[in-house]
């Protein structure tokens, strides 16, 4: 795994470039897409927020919590805008790591955010941020280190 930085880079890298970072709607994952958005705007990149729906045997509950992701999704844009930070995004109906490896490939992410991972995983969602913060192609920084000029 790369090392991990502070503030999300190394002292004098260049500005600009792509981050990445999972949502799945709870609090931890909140924090992850505010931490990105402030890393973005400092470094004048674009941030693409993957949603991850949690699995639900019933239909109803499923189809119900990507409505909700996708409604994120939009507000995440809207905040992007005002910001003047370029925001995408897409909703993933299952955690999958070879998805996400795709996602960093194709739209060239040179950094990911992940929520910082207290105790064990239970969710699918849980398991793939894990996993993929133990292990990921690119440099990974964790929410709850703060990026250099934010505010307290």
């Amino acid at each position: 795994m790369y090392s991990v930085h502070p503030d999300g880079f190394p002292a004098g890298e260049e500005g600009g470039g792509h981050i990445l970072v999972l949502y799945d709607g709870s609090p931890d994952t909140d924090r992850a897409v505010e931490h990105a958005l402030t890393l973005a705007r400092q470094r004048s990149a674009r941030l693409f927020v993957l949603a991850v729906a949690p699995h639900s045997a019933n239909a109803g509950a499923a189809a119900s919590a990507r409505v909700a992701l996708t409604d994120d999704l939009i507000a995440f844009a809207r905040l992007g805008r005002r910001l003047g930070v370029e925001v995408d995004g897409s909703c993933l109906d299952q955690p999958d790591r070879g998805i996400v490896e795709q996602v960093i490939a194709s739209h060239r992410i040179d950094r990911v955010v992940l929520p910082k991972a207290d105790g064990v995983p239970k969710s699918p969602g849980a398991r793939l941020l894990r996993d993929l913060g133990r292990d990921c192609p690119v440099p990974v920084v964790f929410s709850t280190d703060r990026p250099a000029g934010a505010a307290p």
